[in-house]
């Protein structure tokens, strides 16, 4: 049995996306300007199509229409170590680059950490961050449309026993991942296993910085993160799932019945 199979499905909701996104319950998938010829995953993973387009979003919340967008949603809490992008931000916009587009980070949720986060956003504004609310359902599809990487945080030593739920809305979406974990942590290793993003340490914004850096300039390789996660999540269908369930359930049965005379 595959490692990222039934065992994982206890851990995966151990983190709530902040904005009624429980991928335990709804999947979301957005419909992508550039990929709406691709083969989405619907088995089990209830969709939601997306009319919300990429300029229509961006021209909303004033983001530059070519900017490169690397977008967190979800809950703001201190597990997330949040603090980091705000720090490669302001690293990003102190560097210059002529051969990259401009990076844009967006910040989306709620949570214990928001408050703290609004107060440095007012003290320290950097000009390529965002802190947007918590979004209603269509403006996060929007939002997932948007995205040109999808960011999952984690502080250290926090990440090793749950795949955060989040994952799994954005690689239904068909977005790639850079994720800031240990390289021990449950998300490590599933990007890894399915190749469908970039890991790099916690709470370093400088690795934050040349990865985003790295990724602008190469949407050749970003363009195959999506299909690859969308391969890859699909072991979360439903059907899947509670067929290896059931296999197991008859499995124990009949392990556990009294041996006949």
């Amino acid at each position: 049995m595959n490692a990222y199979q039934t065992p994982r499905v206890s851990h995966v909701l151990g983190e709530s996306t902040g904005a009624n996104h429980d991928a335990g319950q709804t999947a979301v998938v957005s419909v992508l300007e550039e990929v709406k010829d691709r083969r989405l995953v619907e088995r089990g993973l209830r969709r939601v199509d997306a009319i919300v387009g990429r300029r229509e979003w961006r021209a909303r919340y004033k983001v530059p229409q070519d900017a490169f967008v690397a977008s967190y949603s979800g809950n703001l809490g201190r597990k997330q170590g949040l603090d980091v992008l705000f720090d490669a931000a302001r690293a990003l916009s102190r560097t210059p680059w002529s051969t990259r587009p401009s990076v844009i980070i967006l910040i989306s949720g709620d949570g214990a950490m928001r408050p703290e986060l609004e107060a440095r956003f007012r003290t320290q504004p950097e000009p390529n961050l965002r802190l947007l609310p918590l979004l209603p359902e269509a403006d996060y599809r929007g939002l997932m449309a948007t995205s040109d990487i999808c960011l999952v945080t984690q502080a250290k030593g926090t990440g090793r026993f749950f795949l955060p739920s989040k994952l799994l809305s954005i690689l239904v979406a068909g977005r790639p991942v850079l994720a800031a974990a240990d390289e021990t942590s449950e998300l490590a290793l599933a990007i890894r296993e399915g190749d469908f993003g970039v890991v790099v340490p916690p709470e370093d914004p400088a690795a934050i910085v040349q990865a985003l850096s790295d990724l602008a300039v190469r949407p050749a390789e970003l363009a195959k993160y999506g299909p690859r996660g969308l391969e890859w999540v699909g072991q979360f269908e439903s059907n899947r799932v509670l067929g290896q369930f059931e296999r197991r359930l008859l499995e124990i049965s009949q392990f556990s019945r009294p041996a006949t005379r």
